[in-house]
């Protein structure tokens, strides 16, 4: 399996090559070729920007192929698909995820054998309600999984249930919006509505702990979920608050929200307003009135062990992207629409250098893990209707296969 990843994992990078060649003739950025993009970065609020600083050649991949694990899949019961994004990895290397019916959570070990399911679907001690479920693996591989009762179901590294533990006033509902920091608390930039922060901190308990940045009112374009991290020197990545157009940006935040640094890419694979419209009409299934449409946009920030940082956008790869989103007749079709006009751009920076180092593509299915170190990617078989998984393990590599540092 692993020579056969190994040759997908260089098309996986740039997934759809042939699609990114298209591009290319057109002008957009290849990753593979190290073309140079203006990168802006600005330290801190008011003071000189450094602009203009140019990408080095890209001298690094994110190659897959030390670690590909593929995820056994149960073609006996349709149900029990693993949910696109609802996925955590443990330090182990078990992997947990929401099925498409919610009220248990799928498990797999490290080699990847499908393992009995954890909890059952109810309102008792351990039990889950129907809906997706949102699994986070916090220190010590305990499990903390939010569900549509609107609590966290708390697990420890044996499978046991240990508790349950109020979410406070913060919603949980997206992994890109939400992280359990090492010492101890819960960040998330997704509010029940009682609060309206950019970032909130708050206990295991749902307790407040910090605000960070009060909100005003919505403008339109405005993010309603922001990509946030918590950074292990005490600030925070934040992705932007209003959509991009022909490029992204992330930022830096002190512990009171004070912006000491930010990131700022023209990349013409952040597509245009030229070529995506930034609004759509009602989704399926909503209340009516207008949606946004929420692509091009920062999907994740982390930061790995050598202090470098990952920006995951996730960018149409069509004209008619909103579109085809927009008109899916049911959640189930939009999933599969998205996994085909939808990919993920994966961007490393050396931040003490000022420079990209590394800059890949994969499928809409690839989530990273907040240690960037792991992923998971999920593909859907149209023909069988079966979601397929592949666990991750992700490196720097430069030309040669070496560690990239």
């Amino acid at each position: 399996m692993r020579g056969l990843m190994s040759g997908r994992n260089r098309l996986e990078q740039v997934a759809s090559m042939s699609s990114i060649r298209r591009r290319s003739s057109l002008g957009y950025f290849n990753p593979l070729t190290g073309l140079s993009v203006a990168l802006t970065l600005l330290a801190g609020v008011g003071c000189t920007s450094t602009e203009g600083i140019v990408a080095e050649r890209l001298r690094c991949v994110v190659d897959t192929s030390g670690s590909s694990i593929v995820l056994q899949v149960d073609t006996s019961i349709t149900l029990d698909q693993p949910d696109l994004f609802n996925v955590a990895v443990d330090s182990r290397g078990e992997v947990y995820a929401s099925p498409t019916r919610g009220g248990s959570l799928m498990h797999w070990s490290a080699s990847g054998v499908l393992l009995p399911m954890i909890g059952s679907m109810g309102e008792g001690p351990g039990q889950f309600a129907g809906g997706n479920i949102l699994p986070f693996v916090v220190d010590g591989d305990t499990l903390y999984s939010r569900d549509n009762h609107r609590h966290w179901v708390v697990y420890g590294p044996d499978h046991r249930f240990v508790r349950f533990a109020p979410l406070g006033p913060i919603s949980a509902s997206s992994p890109m919006a939400t992280q359990f920091t090492k010492d101890g608390l819960i960040l998330s930039s997704d509010q029940n509505g009682q609060e309206r922060y950019s970032i909130l901190l708050v206990d295991r308990s749902g307790a407040i702990v910090r605000r960070i940045r009060a909100l005003g009112e919505p403008q339109r374009g405005s993010d309603p979920l922001r990509a946030a991290f918590a950074a292990e020197d005490g600030t925070f990545w934040v992705g932007p608050e209003i959509y991009s157009r022909g490029g992204y940006s992330v930022e830096q935040w002190d512990s009171t929200g004070r912006v000491v640094r930010s990131i700022r890419r023209s990349v013409p694979w952040f597509i245009a307003d030229s070529l995506i419209r930034p609004f759509g009409k009602e989704e399926p299934g909503g209340e009516g009135g207008e949606r946004p449409f929420l692509f091009p946009r920062v999907q994740q920030v982390a930061s790995d062990v050598h202090g470098r940082l990952w920006v995951v956008t996730t960018v149409p790869k069509t004209p008619d992207a909103r579109d085809d989103i927009m008109n899916a007749k049911d959640i189930l079709t939009k999933y599969s629409v998205s996994a085909q006009v939808l990919e993920k751009h994966v961007e490393v920076f050396d931040l003490g250098k000022n420079v990209v180092i590394a800059s890949a593509v994969f499928p809409y299915g690839f989530l990273l893990m907040p240690n960037a170190r792991d992923a998971v990617h999920i593909t859907e078989d149209t023909t069988t209707g079966f979601r397929r998984a592949v666990r991750l393990t992700l490196r720097l590599a430069d030309s040669s296969g070496a560690s990239c540092r």
